[in-house]
């Protein structure tokens, strides 16, 4: 019998191993001719996106992001930020508000890879916020600290400004220069080097202008990335916040 029973149980592993493989194969063929298919005109101009949250409170502080300003799936925006409308933050980039504030104006666009944070205090004594203003363009892989930059200001790609300088409106700062902590900028001046120095001042500068390309630039944003935008905004966190210190 017990002979008898050793052979059955034998026999049922055996069994169920086969139907599991027929079940494997059966779904890797399933898998299989899925792939092989032709995409449909929606899945062949759909980005694959990661559904993370891009915005996300830091020690109890959350970020303030206008309902229309783009912050990329894998971007992130954490802690005390306030940021303007019609902006937008590109693929891999973040900003951090945990050591202090950020303050960033309406029209304003980062680019991809940049990191914008914040130190705790300034050896000057002033404050140590990281602000940047309206109708700013700051380029790909850019590196910003606690500094302070004002309107209408382009940095190229690859900038790293260091905590406590200050950028006047209209200035540029071409790629891959290195702003010292504490250097002023004053207006429209033109910077490049390692470290910054002066090169000279804009040829042309037209504060029209300088508007409308942000804003032209924020309309190709909301084209390009229409399927992106969140239906609704995150302003029940506070909310949420409220409702659970009562409790």
């Amino acid at each position: 019998t017990t002979a008898t029973t050793t052979s059955m149980s034998g026999l049922l592993r055996r069994g169920a191993g086969a139907l599991k493989r027929v079940a494997r194969r059966a779904d890797d063929a399933a898998t299989y001719a899925k792939l092989t298919q032709p995409l449909t005109r929606h899945e062949a101009y759909s980005e694959v996106v990661a559904y993370n949250r891009s915005t996300v409170p830091i020690a109890g502080k959350f970020p303030n992001v206008f309902h229309n300003t783009f912050i990329a799936p894998d971007a992130v925006v954490a802690g005390d930020v306030e940021w303007d409308i019609g902006g937008s933050l590109l693929y891999g980039s973040v900003v951090r508000g945990d050591k202090n504030s950020v303050s960033i104006g309406c029209w304003t666009h980062v680019k991809e890879g940049c990191v914008i944070s914040t130190v705790k205090t300034l050896d000057t004594g002033f404050p140590a916020k990281m602000t940047i203003g309206n109708y700013c363009f700051v380029g790909s892989n850019c590196t910003l600290t606690s500094c302070d930059i004002g309107h209408r200001v382009t940095i190229e790609d690859g900038v790293t400004i260091c905590e406590g300088a200050v950028v006047e409106e209209g200035a540029v700062i071409k790629a891959g220069s290195v702003v010292p902590p504490g250097r002023l900028i004053k207006a429209q001046e033109v910077w490049s080097g390692c470290p910054a120095e002066k090169e000279g001042m804009r040829a042309e500068f037209d504060i029209k202008v300088e508007c409308e390309k942000a804003k032209t630039y924020t309309q190709f944003i909301e084209d390009a990335h229409a399927d992106e935008f969140l239906p609704h905004g995150t302003a029940y966190w506070q909310m949420e916040a409220i409702l659970g210190s009562k409790a």
